[in-house]
């Protein structure tokens, strides 16, 4: 976590926070930057990665026009929704997630839902299952994909930029074409990568293994990256999200890239 706040009461430059105990106001009528840092790790979670620079700025920025007392209300409210968060896993959390980013696109302007939505990036949607994909939901199944390659002894994925923007079409299409039951399971291989990650390296060789022979994957392939991930994709993403559930468990939402 980087602490940064843009916090302007009444200061001509703004301060920042880059220690947890730091405290933005005077005296009593302060708030530390630690006690701030649930409104941003909600969001994180939310959205599926760390805020970016401009990103970060905006929020600080927007609570910055908000009275001390009233951001001590809005941190303890966010603190308690982000341990909620945390507290889910699995198919059923990666499926409130998108429900919950879905949520911010049909609710009037408001910045922090403007700020989710932009972190997020929603590349596909459905308003009738009320599910959003968003560009960290592709991301995974990238990485995903790239570690299928991998347990059948090829070399990581590597795409160009053309291949990427055939990678994201194809995902998009598994999540526009799909039943509610297929829309979640795009989702959740996507939106539960960043837990499966450290799950799978911490995992017995046991374990892993059970993993290969229970998924979904193509026979070893020789073909390009974007051929195997073409692959992967294409293969039944309803049994990807078993596989990974029936071996690993429930993974967690993390807001953690590699």
């Amino acid at each position: 976590m980087i602490w940064v706040v843009a916090v302007l009461l009444g200061c001509s430059s703004p301060p920042t926070c880059d220690r947890p105990e730091q405290r933005v106001g005077e005296g009593e009528a302060s708030i530390s930057c630690e006690e701030l840092a649930p409104l941003e790790e909600e969001l994180e979670l939310l959205a599926g990665r760390p805020l970016d620079r401009v990103g970060r700025g905006k929020l600080y920025a927007a609570l910055a026009q908000e009275p001390v007392e009233k951001l001590k209300v809005r941190a303890s409210e966010a603190a308690t929704r982000r341990d909620q968060w945390r507290s889910l896993a699995g198919i059923d959390a990666a499926t409130e997630r998108s429900a919950r980013v879905w949520l911010a696109r049909s609710q009037p302007k408001e910045e922090f839902n403007e700020l989710l939505l932009s972190t997020a990036a929603v590349w596909a949607f459905d308003d009738q299952e009320k599910l959003v994909l968003t560009e960290s939901d592709i991301e995974g199944w990238i990485r995903y994909a790239s570690l299928c390659r991998e347990v059948q002894g090829g070399d990581p994925l590597r795409l160009s930029v053309a291949d990427r923007v055939t990678a994201y079409k194809k995902v998009i299409a598994r999540f526009d074409g799909g039943d509610r039951q297929e829309k979640i399971a795009v989702v959740s291989v996507g939106a539960l990568w960043n837990g499966l990650r450290p799950e799978w390296h911490s995992a017995s060789y046991e374990k892993q293994q059970a993993w290969i022979a229970a998924a979904p994957l193509p026979p070893p392939m020789t073909a390009d990256s974007i051929g195997y991930f073409s692959a992967i994709v294409d293969a039944s993403p309803v049994s990807h999200a078993q596989a990974l559930a029936d071996v690993f468990g429930p993974l967690p939402l993390s807001s953690d890239v590699d």
